[in-house]
């Protein structure tokens, strides 16, 4: 008889000598098997006692157990769970046990790297889509601040458009205003001979007097003179009451501006009887602390109490000097603009407004991109300072 143990299920087997080295089927598990060949030497008995798993310090895993003949302590390496064996000491042939214990671990180290396979690819998954979406969050960033500084561009090009088209308004209001003035004066036009009314205005008489053999007579010059000095005789007392009575209103509007307390400054009437005209004039004698800007705060502050309809134009003098004039239609929009907030743009627009005594335009009107235009318009402003003040 040939003994030897299933290497399958480890159940013990016996068949007649006859079936040595023949193939066939476990009766117990069904699992193909091969006879061993007819030698007490070849013989396969199962191992008795128990079986433990050990794992080593290297990591390693081992399988302890007896040897079915002798009894003897045997180990061997899990991974021959399941082959055949001999034992050292009686030379028993047996199969090394632990065959389950080797297909489990093995089962579960796979199970366990194929968890750490799906963990890594879920990692790297979540990071992919993260790094999607700061990207969608990034483009989405970058068109909002696109989209702003297209609207940034376009309310600048808007607020350009409106100040030209208010300042073109200006312009055509102010050429109707001179053309009503020239009008005027051309209508008030009188001979200088008879006191009749001027049809040409480059006359100085009318054409009755010219054709005539002798003109009206005109006043004896010395006549007139002795009226005017008796005039002068009359009003010497006058003076001095009379202008404080007639420029008080005027003194009282400029006392109401905020910066009437850092800048000495008078104003007057720029006729002896005509309101038409204003002299506003910087004194010395300011408050150490006033800056350069602040005579044209004070200017545009008294502007905006004056009734700016009722005058032609305000004098900028210093100590009594004559230096520019601003007509009122130049001055009212600049005013409306101080009050209203915009106080950098009535600054920036004076220069281009102010005139010379002699009528000259001592400063230009810049166009071109704001920011450049903004630079010529602040050193305007720092030349007209100096020129009108001396600041």
């Amino acid at each position: 008889m040939i003994h030897f143990v299933c290497p399958s299920c480890e159940t013990e087997l016996e068949i007649e000598d006859s079936g040595a080295g023949k193939h066939g089927n476990c009766p117990a598990c069904g699992a193909a098997i091969h006879a061993p060949q007819s030698s007490a030497a070849t013989a396969t008995v199962p191992p008795a006692g128990g079986v433990q798993i050990t794992k080593s310090v290297f990591g390693r895993h081992h399988v302890s157990y007896k040897c079915p003949r002798c009894g003897d302590d045997l180990r061997s390496p899990l991974a021959d769970a399941g082959k055949p064996d001999t034992c050292p000491n009686c030379n028993a042939r047996f199969v090394v046990p632990g065959a389950e214990n080797l297909q489990r671990m093995t089962a579960e180290k796979e199970a366990d790297a194929r968890r750490k396979r799906e963990e890594a690819e879920q990692r790297r998954e979540t990071k992919l889509r993260e790094q999607q979406e700061k990207a969608e969050a990034r483009a989405r960033e970058r068109e909002v601040e696109a989209a702003a500084r297209e609207q940034r561009r376009q309310d600048q090009l808007n607020e350009q458009k409106e100040r030209a088209a208010a300042r073109a308004r200006e312009m055509e209001v102010q050429a109707i205003a001179q053309q009503e003035r020239e009008r005027k004066m051309v209508e008030n036009r009188k001979c200088s001979s008879c006191g009749a009314q001027l049809l040409n205005g480059d006359d100085q008489f009318c054409d009755a007097c010219k054709t005539s053999a002798s003109p009206t007579k005109r006043p004896d010059r010395r006549a007139v003179v002795g009226v005017v000095l008796v005039a002068i005789a009359f009003l010497v007392p006058l003076p001095v009451g009379y202008s404080w009575f007639r420029n008080s209103g005027l003194r009282s509007k400029l006392d109401a501006c905020e910066s009437s307390g850092v800048i000495h400054a008078n104003v007057t009437y720029e006729g002896l009887i005509s309101t038409e005209g204003v002299v506003f004039d910087v004194l010395d004698g300011g408050s150490p602390s006033a800056r350069r800007i602040d005579p044209v705060h004070l200017l545009l502050q008294f502007a905006g109490r004056l009734d700016m309809y009722s005058i032609e134009r305000v004098v900028l003098a210093r100590n009594g000097r004559h230096v520019f004039y601003i007509s009122a239609a130049d001055l009212r929009p600049l005013a409306d603009s101080y009050a209203g907030g915009g106080r950098v743009w009535a600054f920036n627009n004076v220069p281009a407004r102010v005139r010379t005594m002699s009528g000259g335009r001592p400063y230009n009107e810049w166009s071109g991109g704001w920011l450049g235009v903004l630079q010529k318009q602040s050193e305007d402003v720092n030349d007209f300072i100096r020129e009108w003040t001396g600041y």
